[in-house]
């Protein structure tokens, strides 16, 4: 008794198809392609197995048509052609569906590759080439979400790092502005640059007073008076305003009245 025909045909099909293949059947096209396309004809046909197939089992592929699109070769995007490929093209070229674990929107590109997974987009169009198909772009600008300090630029579609850090949008890091200039504190000798997380730098006179007597000398004798942004003033400290006190001292030392 033979197979019942509806449920047997695609093995059959199959069967055909990789007939085909080692006869070395091809179609030619000068189109871009879409994976498991790799002929770039817009369709999922024989001639699609038979590059996939040649490239499973290691022929060579140059001057074929299959060098249309080499990356459509991998039917399901795991960095390998193997036997894997082709039984997934070969359903395909049957009208056989994935499945939702291999498919989730249905679209006929495996999940691994499509650039849109939940919205079905057979073309994969990508104008702004930033990894989400075109369906998915239109209907939400930075379509995943920005990163801790970013935003997202609705306009080119594209998250960008907020004032004061720096980043592709999806990781952001701190700006240190002190580290360039100084911050823009002036100069680093007299004033001190503390970076602020997201913020302009604060700039700190330093007091060159409180150390060493800002180098006017033994502060006993001499004042240290601190200016911002600039070298200290040192002055001489006048003792005889305090007390006389290079006069003399003790009994004698005003005048002797006459005898």
């Amino acid at each position: 008794m033979g197979l019942p025909t509806p449920r047997f045909s695609w093995i059959r099909t199959l069967s055909t198809l990789l007939i085909m293949t080692l006869l070395g059947v091809g179609i030619s096209s000068d189109s871009r392609s879409t994976p498991g396309d790799p002929t770039g004809d817009g369709s999922f046909a024989s001639n699609d197995i038979i590059c996939i197939a040649k490239m499973a089992v290691g022929l060579d592929l140059t001057g074929t048509p299959c060098e249309t699109d080499m990356v459509a070769l991998d039917v399901n995007c795991d960095g390998q052609v193997i036997t894997n490929d082709i039984i997934l093209i070969a359903k395909l070229v049957v009208g056989l569906p994935m499945g939702a674990e291999q498919d989730g929107d249905n679209d006929n590109i495996h999940n691994a590759c499509d650039n849109c997974p939940d919205l079905a987009n057979f073309d994969q169009a990508d104008a702004d080439e930033d990894g989400a198909g075109d369906a998915c772009s239109s209907t939400e600008p930075c379509m995943g979400g920005c990163g801790d300090n970013a935003t997202c630029d609705e306009v080119n579609d594209e998250c960008v790092c907020d004032d004061g850090f720096e980043g592709d949008g999806t990781t952001c890091a701190d700006i240190d502005e002190c580290q360039t200039n100084n911050g823009g504190c002036g100069n680093a000798v007299y004033t001190t640059c503390t970076n602020n997380i997201g913020a302009d730098p604060t700039c700190d006179d330093i007091d060159e007073c409180a150390t060493n007597n800002g180098g006017c000398g033994d502060e006993n004798y001499t004042t240290c008076a601190n200016n911002s942004g600039a070298d200290p003033t040192c002055a001489d400290i006048d003792e005889c305003q305090t007390n006389n006190r290079r006069g003399g001292g003790g009994g004698g030392g005003g005048p002797h009245p006459t005898p």
